[in-house]
């Protein structure tokens, strides 16, 4: 089973705020970096995750396995600029130890991440052989590939890979990026692994999420080989990539904001999660009872006992989803409380009221000879029908938010008991494709 935990214990009580909808920065990248390019890399990738987190604020994760080269070095970036870090190894710790050089900086970052995730055996025993390596290296660079909104690849570049394939196979960084572009080499790639049993289909697209390509020089301890020849990388260079081969990418300048290259897909969905985000911080008193309610409402108290706090962060992050969705409710419907004394009504009930009442002006104007008062109330109230429908629907989408809101947080709770009960598997891959327009931000 999937061994998730969380570091530490809980520095602040979940049940205080909601937190927001995370949004992942997946990490993949040559263990075998060249020294000289370190610092040009570092700051580089310092650069990304700070505007990054200057869009997206508290929600930014980085997600990474901790190996060797550029994955410790974008932890250690990351750890710099106090970025949350989701540690997901391939394998459980120690058996992972074995295989990486570096296991100090492996157990600082370990210890420090702020969920940590140990992904499953495939095999009846933890072994460390080179079959089974290459199977846990696949599982990881599909978990990494397919759970990354951003995916950034700290990489030499396709003048590297040989076009044939040679290069490909056993969960590398080339691996990984036709895991992120190539659904059916996704889905090759996960057969072997019960996280993905429900994973994508055959007639699913390729993944329309962003992938920054940092230009990382390798250390080639080997003879250069012809294909090699003249060809000098420049560390630290980056572009949006358009397919797994990394040929034709779009070059990002240096004084370029990454937001702009990034597919218009993309933007939308990553808006909708900063839309959700910035409803989360700001929930009203009365919607802030209803998140509390619905915390205590969702009883795991045993499993807790068993699976800790990223259990609890689940049900943080339903109940949050879900008093955002009510906030929409309310204001679209409204609400009577009376034992609060809280009434509220909402949008539906003035629009119907507009109706007959504009009809009475109109006939009061008409009929009863009422002067022009009446057809001054009666415009004004049409012009104002309209103005409010536009607002409600077009500027601030209610209807659309509430509905998205309402199936993310039954989405985010079958989550959460699948969890209780150590279901490995995810939502996210058990939603109907014909709705990835509609609602693939939620997957």
């Amino acid at each position: 089973m999937v061994r998730v935990r969380s570091a530490g214990d809980a520095s602040n009580d979940a049940t205080s705020a909601p937190l927001p909808l995370p949004i992942i920065v997946g990490v993949t990248g040559h263990r075998d970096i060249d020294p000289m390019s370190d610092p040009q890399l570092r700051s580089v990738t310092s650069k990304i995750l700070s505007e990054l987190r200057s869009e997206f604020g508290d929600a930014l994760y980085v997600m990474t396995a901790l190996a060797d080269g550029a994955d410790q070095l974008v932890a250690d970036v990351a750890n710099s600029l106090s970025l949350p870090i989701i540690a997901v190894l391939p394998m459980p710790l120690p058996a992972y130890r074995l295989l990486v050089s570096d296991t100090s900086r492996l157990d600082a970052h370990w210890n420090n991440a702020a969920i940590r995730i140990e992904l499953p055996m495939l095999g009846e025993t933890p072994d460390t052989t080179p079959k089974t390596d290459q199977h846990q290296y696949e599982q990881l660079g599909v978990f990494l590939s397919q759970r990354s909104h951003i995916l950034l690849v700290l990489w030499e570049g396709p003048e590297r890979c040989d076009p044939r394939g040679a290069d490909i196979g056993g969960g590398g960084t080339v691996d990984v990026l036709r895991m992120r572009f190539d659904v059916q080499y996704a889905l090759k790639s996960a057969r072997n692994s019960l996280l993905f049993e429900r994973f994508g289909s055959q007639l699913s697209l390729p993944h329309p999420d962003p992938v920054i390509h940092v230009v990382a020089p390798r250390v080639h301890r080997t003879a250069t080989t012809e294909r090699f020849k003249g060809y000098v990388p420049p560390p630290g260079n980056c572009y949006i990539l358009k397919n797994w081969s990394g040929l034709d990418g779009i070059e990002i300048k240096p004084n370029d904001e990454i937001r702009r290259h990034i597919p218009a897909a993309t933007k939308k969905d990553l808006h909708q999660i900063k839309n959700l985000n910035d409803r989360l911080a700001k929930l009203p008193n009365f919607d802030m009872e209803h998140f509390k309610a619905q915390f205590a409402y969702l009883q795991t108290s045993d499993e807790t006992a068993t699976y800790g706090e990223p259990l609890e962060k689940l049900k943080c992050l339903q109940a949050g989803v879900d008093a955002a969705a009510t906030v929409h409710q309310r204001q679209l419907f409204g609400v009577n409380a009376p034992s609060r004394f809280h009434l509220r009504l909402g949008l539906l009930f003035w629009t119907t009221a507009i109706v007959p009442t504009s009809v009475l002006m109109f006939e009061w104007y008409a009929k009863l000879h009422g002067g022009m008062a009446p057809l001054a109330i009666y415009l004004t109230m049409m012009v104002a029908s309209i103005l409010v429908e536009r607002d409600a629907f077009d500027k601030r989408h209610l209807h659309e938010r509430f509905l998205d809101y309402r199936i993310l947080a039954e989405a985010i709770r079958v989550q959460m008991f699948w969890a209780a009960s150590a279901l490995p598997a995810a939502s996210a891959d058990n939603y109907s494709r014909k709705q990835v327009n509609e609602i693939g931000w939620i997957a």
